[in-house]
């Protein structure tokens, strides 16, 4: 937790459905997130969640765990241009899910990830510039993290 404190919590017995608390934990979690990355002068990338209205489910659950994606994805948007360092990247909006590159409701094929994955760097990209900057600026341990990280997202993204 690199000194930030926790406090986990059991309100559930094992094998019994979760309570459903809204989003406004999952708003109020990825603002934490956020605020404690940029505090630490950490560049934040958020993703929107495909959903793949094409496939057939149990009709009633599919419905409403759509909605559920929806309204996450309006939170994570909601991030966009409201703090410097914090980028969106909208892929819901992008690549509406579909049975041709999808499995499922959120899982993909092949082709699906390498979609997914060139529309992710092609966002990325542009950024890994500035964040190799920061490398010539920070300590020297700091300085070494980011030049590990440069280079892993550097792979990453030419695979």
């Amino acid at each position: 937790t690199r000194g930030i404190p926790v406090t986990i919590t059991r309100d559930i017995e094992p094998g019994q459905p979760r309570p459903y608390h809204g989003m406004e934990p999952f708003s109020e979690n990825l603002y934490t997130l956020v605020s404690v990355a940029r505090d630490r002068d950490i560049e934040v990338f958020l993703c929107t969640q495909i959903f793949n209205r094409e496939y057939e489910f149990r009709a009633w659950i599919h419905r409403r765990w759509g909605e559920g994606v929806d309204d996450a994805n309006e939170i994570i948007r909601s991030f966009d241009g409201s703090r410097d360092g914090v980028h969106v990247i909208d892929a819901a909006a992008a690549l509406p899910g579909n049975n041709n590159w999808m499995t499922d409701y959120c899982h993909f094929t092949e082709e699906g990830k390498s979609t997914l994955a060139r529309f992710m760097a092609d966002r990325i990209r542009p950024h890994v510039e500035s964040l190799a900057s920061r490398r010539n600026k920070a300590t020297p341990s700091t300085r070494h993290a980011l030049a590990e990280t440069e280079e892993s997202v550097s792979q990453s993204l030419d695979r």
